[in-house]
């Protein structure tokens, strides 16, 4: 293998579109190229026809009938594994100068039409994602792709795992040393540079920020709630909130009951890869006081580590992947043991009563324990990993 691999990597939708997948094929492969690598990138996107067709028609019907509680979809469908795998044997012979094959994402390989190195890369498998997030047992379609999944995740050469017990729970459930967990990455464009640091201007103008969809409507509810109960109070009649990735229209029958909705703010859907949309969450993360986000199970790890970056302190649920990456005792934030809008609501005033020299330790906290987590950090120690199993 030469000193500078060449790459083919396999994404769900275009690679070089920043709104695929939260930003990472986008920076992963930005990221190799910055490297010096040559990266060839294949597209695995549905066929828009059959999706509608099977997942749209017969795939909601199944489910309406028979399994009305399933996750099954057309993505983890024999049909859609047997076109991705066309696609990808195509791939192989056409680009026969492929050194290292990955894919982002544990359904689909290239492992049977090559000899070359294969990787996965991802945040968790469905096995994990059926047990931990939906409590429950898999039914009989959701079977059939854990079993096709399950036999990539032991055939490959290298599985990168987002999360760290994720990565302890492969490890514990294939017996195998091949799951590595190499910290997360910050999906921010402006990882670059340095942001601007102005603690004294958040702290005398405070804003809340919050970063997630829909799913995490859990955390945005009791969000708005603590807000509502601070604003009432003198001291914080001025307290604002930003809701990026979700509308008013997305929680309207949740929030019917709380008429007060001022000095919170909804932006939707912010793409990075549209200038003033890009521009308006940039501002909004470089003014943001705090961050927030305690949904149970899951608070949006991603987002999170791009607000430490830009020397922001945080505020989330204390979940495992969170704990293990950085400690029981949080240096640049608070955990919220309890998603309820009265510990919420300590926990920011915890933030907002902070005096100056406090506040600003706690920023920079926040900087220096996101640093381990940038692209070029996290793709060195991919390469480590591959070339030392090459030597070997």
């Amino acid at each position: 293998m030469s000193n500078l691999p060449v790459f083919t990597v396999f994404t769900f939708g275009n690679s070089e579109d920043a709104r695929i997948w939260s930003n990472v094929p986008y920076f992963f492969t930005k990221t190799l190229e910055n490297h010096g690598h040559q990266v060839h990138r294949v597209n695995l996107t549905e066929n828009k026809f059959l999706h509608f067709f099977y997942d749209k028609l017969l795939f909601r019907f199944l489910r309406h009938t028979f399994m009305p509680k399933t996750s099954f979809s057309y993505e983890r469908s024999y049909f859609y594994h047997r076109r991705c795998q066309r696609i990808m044997r195509h791939a192989v012979a056409k680009y026969s100068d492929t050194d290292i094959f990955i894919s982002t994402n544990f359904s689909f390989s290239p492992i049977a039409y090559t000899n070359k190195p294969c990787c996965l890369f991802c945040d968790w498998s469905y096995e994990y994602y059926i047990a931990h997030f939906l409590g429950r047992a898999p039914d009989y379609m959701e079977q059939l792709e854990i079993r096709r999944q399950n036999h990539l995740l032991q055939s490959a050469d290298h599985v990168f795992v987002l999360f760290p017990d994720v990565a302890e729970w492969l490890q514990e459930r294939f017996s195998s040393k091949h799951f590595h967990y190499l910290g997360n990455v910050i999906n921010s464009k402006s990882v670059s540079g340095t942001p601007p640091v102005e603690p004294s201007e958040k702290l005398s103008h405070p804003s809340i920020l919050f970063i997630g969809l829909p799913k995490y409507r859990e955390g945005i509810l009791s969000l708005i709630q603590a807000v509502i109960m601070l604003r009432r109070k003198e001291a914080y009649s001025q307290l604002q909130l930003h809701i990026i990735g979700m509308h008013q229209e997305d929680l309207q029958k949740d929030i019917k009951l709380c008429p007060d909705l001022k000095g919170i703010s909804f932006h939707g859907y912010l793409s990075k890869d549209i200038p003033r949309e890009q521009t308006l969450y940039y501002q909004l993360l470089d003014s943001a006081t705090v961050y927030v986000n305690t949904t149970p199970k899951w608070a949006g790890f991603s987002s999170a580590l791009e607000a430490l970056y830009h020397y922001v302190p945080v505020i989330t649920t204390p979940y495992e992947s969170f704990l293990q990456t950085f400690g029981e005792n949080l240096s640049c934030g608070f955990y919220c043991p309890s998603n309820t809008p009265e510990l919420i609501a300590k926990n920011l005033e915890q933030i907002l009563t902070m005096t100056q020299r406090t506040y600003e330790a706690v920023c920079r906290n926040a900087h220096q324990v996101s640093l381990d987590h940038t692209w070029d950090a996290y793709i060195q120690r991919m390469l480590q990993v591959i070339n030392h199993a090459a030597k070997d």
